[in-house]
């Protein structure tokens, strides 16, 4: 009898993918390049673009077609484009895809101010995405749905903070966009262009927090710097210290909590851990921190939920497969409750637990939001305020 011997060896797919996609761009696909590097270089006006037609087809959506249609008419579009071509080109619109975000507002911190300051990163995602729709949901509107952007501003200020936006924000990317695509050059020239932003805020502000709302951003920062950093036998100058960029559920852990109380919402939630939360280490803190704002939460044991950034709209087959037991998994909860809310904190992984769960899902931070109250200042003293500079505000 033949002896088989089977090794078994870990193979990053997601990596291989990018580089596949890296190679056929360089070779059949030039093009593609060159519209890449337009996108980069006129970010803010694509975020800008992006926002628009978000709105544009929500309204129709809601006011015109219905969401039925808009649904069937954009997977027809899609298996058109497609039947020429071996991959998909254009994304399905889903239900629980909302309409564009409001204009982003940079501020930068008062003179006057002795707050001390947290520089934040909206993400891209964030600054083009509008919240969650509420269909009339009682429980999701009693969170006040708002862009996370000015719901992370707004905790930030309540906890006593500063919350400072660079200027340069609305032309910012991490670059995870452009490597998820094939274009890693693209990659790192955003991502050392953002870096040299917030090095420059990190030392303006006398190292401040410096927070991204998107996990997979945080993650993939950090893997850049350690994949740019020279080696530890370059002459010191050439060597700067890695930007540490946390996400929101740090931010309130580790600067922002103690200076809230936090009120326990008699509510059950669903909630889901993002891939890159995991991998960051922060599946454990994202549970703790849900379970100080709502009385039951529900672990969606979901370890990916396959929507990939905008793969789950070119191939909804991928979170549909992903997510085919979340439903039952959700209303059969240990607490026999159903979940009213469900929270994460990944932007693009809400939408598509929001379109196949049965429960809408939103950002953790709208929970924290709604569960804390400002502490009382004799109960927790502020850190030392970071030196400010003069008050300054822009429009995206």
């Amino acid at each position: 009898m033949p002896l088989i011997i089977i090794i078994v060896a870990p193979v990053n797919t997601g990596s291989f993918i990018k580089d596949y996609r890296a190679s056929q761009v360089h070779s059949t696909k030039q093009w593609q390049r060159t519209i890449a590097t337009q996108i980069a270089n006129n970010f803010a006006s694509v975020i800008n673009l992006a926002r628009f037609g978000l709105s544009s087809v929500r309204f129709v959506a809601d006011h015109v077609l219905g969401e039925r249609a808009i649904e069937a008419i954009s997977r027809q579009l899609s298996q058109w484009t497609s039947s020429s071509s071996r991959t998909r080109s254009l994304p399905q619109w889903i239900r629980s895809l909302p309409g564009g975000a409001p204009s982003l507002v940079c501020t930068t911190s008062t003179e006057a101010s002795q707050r001390p300051v947290v520089v934040y990163f909206p993400s891209c995602s964030n600054r083009a995405f509008g919240p969650a729709t509420t269909n009339g949901q009682a429980a999701l509107q009693a969170l006040q749905p708002m862009p996370l952007f000015e719901r992370v501003r707004r905790i930030t200020e309540k906890a006593g903070y500063q919350c400072v936006v660079p200027e340069a924000t609305p032309s910012m990317c991490c670059g995870l966009a452009f490597e998820s695509h094939g274009f890693p050059d693209m990659a790192r020239h955003k991502a050392n262009e953002l870096l040299s932003v917030l090095h420059e805020h990190s030392r303006k502000y006398d190292q401040a927090p410096i927070v991204c709302d998107m996990s997979q951003c945080c993650q993939f920062l950090y893997k850049h710097q350690k994949e740019q950093a020279p080696p530890p036998t370059s002459p010191t100058k050439q060597r700067q210290a890695a930007l540490h960029v946390i996400e929101p559920v740090q931010l309130v852990q580790q600067h922002l909590a103690p200076h809230l109380e936090f009120h326990q919402l008699p509510t059950t939630v669903a909630l889901h851990v993002s891939c890159s939360s995991t991998r960051l280490g922060l599946a454990g803190a994202t549970n703790q921190l849900a379970s100080k704002c709502a009385k039951n939460v529900v672990s969606s044991e979901v370890p990916c939920c396959g929507m990939a950034g905008d793969r789950g709209l070119l191939y909804p087959e991928l979170p549909d497969s992903s997510l085919k037991l979340l439903p039952d998994r959700l209303r059969n909860n240990r607490y026999n409750e159903p979940c009213t809310i469900g929270i994460s904190s990944s932007r693009t992984c809400e939408m598509a637990l929001s379109q196949y769960s049965g429960v809408t899902f939103t950002s953790i931070m709208d929970l924290v939001d709604a569960a804390t109250t400002p502490r009382a200042a004799s109960a927790s003293s502020p850190p030392s305020a970071t030196p400010a500079s003069s008050s300054t505000a822009a429009s995206s």
